[in-house]
């Protein structure tokens, strides 16, 4: 389930109606939380901690992001476009190898889920 921006008249953040701002449903940020956090799991610390020492950076950085996008391509999204992602997962693979954790591409990824 995606999560929705409600128009700004249906905003409850705090001062969101005075600046125009539409505010995220509140029950999105924990699900997409949670759901970023099992792919960034999954799809990458497990990869990349394996790999990292084995294989020249590079190779291992187009593995992860190559094997994030053939998992999405039956996720959501799906087919090409889900296969398309795999240029973002590149960015979060890097950000993860260069950060040596996964808080910062755990938090590019929420942010761009939600």
């Amino acid at each position: 389930m995606q999560c929705r921006a409600r128009p700004v008249s249906e905003a409850r953040t705090l001062g969101s109606e005075r600046r125009g701002v539409s505010a995220v449903e509140p029950q999105c940020s924990p699900r997409s939380a949670v759901k970023t956090f099992s792919e960034e799991v999954a799809f990458r610390a497990g990869p990349l901690g394996t790999l990292v020492g084995v294989l020249a950076r590079s190779h291992v950085l187009l593995l992860v992001a190559a094997y994030s996008g053939v998992a999405h391509y039956v996720a959501v999204p799906s087919g090409l476009p889900g296969v398309a992602t795999a240029g973002f997962k590149l960015v979060v693979a890097k950000s993860a190898v260069e950060s040596g954790g996964l808080f910062c591409p755990w938090a590019i990824h929420l942010v761009r889920d939600i």
